[in-house]
């Protein structure tokens, strides 16, 4: 079961993330910039898309951790600088 979570969550925060980087620059800066609002929704979207069973439930909590620690890293990348080849906010 938590097994299958973890594969959900994986799943549904590599989908987060191939929707993250189609986004316009603008929409990605608002999104960086209030990662509140992205948490709660992002955890809506999957909770619905997931269903209500108990895998689902601590799919969706799982991916709502991934995505604000995904924002959080995003948010303070000249704290967190090290060498990549791709930024998340261009």
């Amino acid at each position: 079961m938590i097994g299958t979570a973890l594969t959900l969550a994986a799943l549904t925060t590599g989908g987060f993330l191939a929707i993250f980087y189609k986004l316009p620059v603008r929409l990605k800066k608002f999104i960086i910039k209030h990662p509140l609002t992205t948490d709660i929704t992002t955890l809506g979207v999957a909770y619905l898309i997931l269903g209500g069973t108990l895998t689902a439930l601590m799919a969706a909590a799982m991916s709502g951790l991934f995505v604000s620690a995904l924002l959080f890293f995003a948010k303070n990348q000249e704290r967190y600088r090290y060498d990549n080849s791709c930024n998340l906010d261009s």
